[in-house]
C-alpha cells in the first residue's frame, strides 16, 4: 500500500484573511476555486481518500490524505470544501497561536473534530528550522503542543506535522516516544519510517502556482522522483548558503 498524503495550508481568496501573514507563507495560500479544482482532480483518481484512522498496512489499495499545517482560521472553510467530497481531513494546529488574529480559536477546534476530521500538533511556536532545534527544545515543542490540544479537545492527541517540514534523523528519535502515533513531513515519499513505535510519513505539497491538472503528474512514479530531487536540491542550496526562510510548508 502507498499513501499520498497532500499538504495543504490556508484556503482563502485574499491572503490576508488567514494564517501566517508574511510573503513566504503567500505560495502555500490556495483560492477557494483553485482548492476546489484540486479536489475534483484528486477525487477522479483511482486513490481512497481517508484518515490515520482508516490506514491498514496490509491493504493493497492506495490511500490519500489530506492535511493542513499552521491552524489558519481557514481551516473551516477548508473543511467545508473536504465534506462535499465526503472527505475528511487532518487539522495541525500551532497551539501559542490558537485564538490569535488570523488563527483558529478553540470553538473551531472542537468544531472540526465533531464533523470528524482529525486534529494534530504542529508544535507549540512554529520554530523553523525545526531540524536545528536542541533535542529538548524539540520534545518541548511537541508535548506543550500535545498537552494544549489534549485539553481542548478532550482525547488524545496522536498525530502531528514538522513546522517547516525541516527534519534529519535525530530528529526522527527526537519526536519519538511522545505519545504520537503519526507525525507528518515534508519529505517526497510515499513510503512510512517507523521509529520507536511513531509512524512518520512523507508529503507532497502542490504550491498554489501549481494548475490542478498537474496533479497526477506529481503522484506518479516519476513525478515522485522529480518532485524528491527538487527538494533535495533545494537543501543542500540552502545548506550550502545557510539561508533558512521566514516561514515554509
Amino acid at each position: 500500500m502507498n499513501t499520498y498524503n497532500i499538504m495543504f495550508h490556508d484556503v482563502v481568496d485574499a491572503y490576508t484573511r488567514s494564517g501566517f501573514q508574511n510573503k513566504a507563507a503567500h505560495p502555500y495560500k490556495h483560492s477557494t476555486q483553485q482548492f476546489e479544482q484540486y479536489l475534483h482532480t484528486l477525487t477522479s483518481l483511482n486513490i481512497k481518500a481517508c484518515t490515520i484512522n482508516d490506514l491498514d498496512p496490509a491493504s493493497p489499495e492506495n490511500r490519500m490524505l489530506f492535511t493542513f499545517d499552521d491552524g489558519g482560521l481557514s481551516f473551516l472553510h477548508a473543511a467545508d470544501f473536504l465534506e462535499r467530497f465526503e472527505i475528511r481531513g487532518h487539522f495541525f494546529i500551532t497551539t501559542n497561536r490558537i485564538g490569535a488574529p488570523y488563527f483558529i480559536d478553540k470553538s473551531g477546534i472542537r468544531n472540526l473534530l465533531a464533523r470528524g476530521h482529525i486534529i494534530g500538533s504542529h508544535s507549540h511556536t512554529h520554530p523553523h528550522p525545526f531540524c536545528r532545534l536542541t533535542a529538548e527544545r524539540q520534545k518541548d515543542e511537541f508535548m506543550t503542543s500535545k498537552h494544549i490540544l489534549e485539553d481542548i479537545t478532550g482525547e488524545r492527541c496522536i498525530t502531528g506535522s514538522i513546522p517547516g517540514g525541516d527534519i534529519d534523523s535525530s530528529t526522527y528519535v527526537n519526536i519519538a516516544n511522545l505519545g504520537y502515533d503519526y507525525i507528518f513531513t515534508s519529505e517526497i515519499t510515499t513510503k512510512q519510517i517507523d521509529v520507536e513505535g511513531t509512524s512518520y510519513l512523507g508529503r507532497i505539497c502542490p504550491k498554489s502556482h501549481v494548475a490542478a491538472s498537474k496533479l497526477p503528474g506529481m503522484l506518479s512514479n516519476k513525478g515522485l522522483v522529480q518532485l524528491a530531487m527538487l527538494r533535495k536540491f533545494k537543501c543542500i542550496i540552502k545548506s550550502l548558503l545557510s539561508i533558512a526562510p521566514a516561514h515554509k510548508a
